[in-house]
């Protein structure tokens, strides 16, 4: 795995900027699934990958400074998958192709309050291959319902309809849950939070009406 930096300053700066929940953020840099590295000063958020037992197996980069920049880390697997699994027993995952989506997913329960974003799991492919939905549905075979989040888009949508004939015979309740808003799911976070905060009081105006 890729050294760490001293701080995660940069990746978290990043990941609010695209929306992402803090209470999600916090989660994933205490499960040690998120964290910065740097290679010749430019910083990338790392997505740790795991196998069932929540070991370290490889993982995905993406840059967080201006330079476009990502890639998967050097020997990773498609088979061991970043995943945010929830608190206690569940028979739900979310299946996203990004792990900026999953944290979106994620992160928009909690602002909609459409339930406890800790009853379920999020998971990403790292892409649109299912590979890692087959080893993650071995380390939690008590799943059930399976909801496909994957890219509004041809590869997105092509993908889904092979993942759901893959799933055929599974006793697996599986649902298609594309973005409502945008390409993926991150997306729609970022609309959904302009949206919210546009019809937010903020403290300027608070601050205005007691003068």
């Amino acid at each position: 795995m890729p050294k760490p930096d001293k701080n995660n300053y940069a990746a978290t700066a990043y990941l609010r900027k695209r929306c992402i929940h803090p209470n999600v953020l916090t989660l994933c840099k205490q499960k040690r699934i998120l964290y910065q590295t740097s290679f010749k000063d430019h910083p990338n958020c790392v997505f740790v990958g795991r196998d069932g037992n929540g070991e370290p197996k490889g993982g995905s980069l993406r840059g967080c400074s201006q330079i476009q920049f990502r890639r998967d880390i050097p020997g990773s697997k498609k088979i061991y998958p970043f995943y945010i699994e929830a608190a206690a027993a569940a028979d739900t995952v979310e299946v996203y192709e990004a792990p900026i989506d999953a944290m979106s997913g994620a992160s928009l329960k909690i602002m909609q309050h459409t339930g406890n974003w800790r009853g379920i799991h999020y998971l990403a492919l790292g892409g649109t291959d299912y590979a890692a939905l087959d080893s993650f549905l071995t380390y939690y075979p008590n799943i059930t319902h399976i909801v496909l989040c994957l890219d509004n888009d041809e590869a997105g949508r092509t993908r889904t309809q092979d993942i759901i004939k893959h799933l055929e015979g599974s006793g697996k309740t599986v649902e298609d849950r594309p973005p409502p808003i945008g390409k993926d799911y991150n997306d729609t976070l970022v609309q959904v939070t302009q949206e919210y905060q546009k019809h937010c009081i903020s403290l300027d105006d608070i601050l205005e009406e007691t003068r």
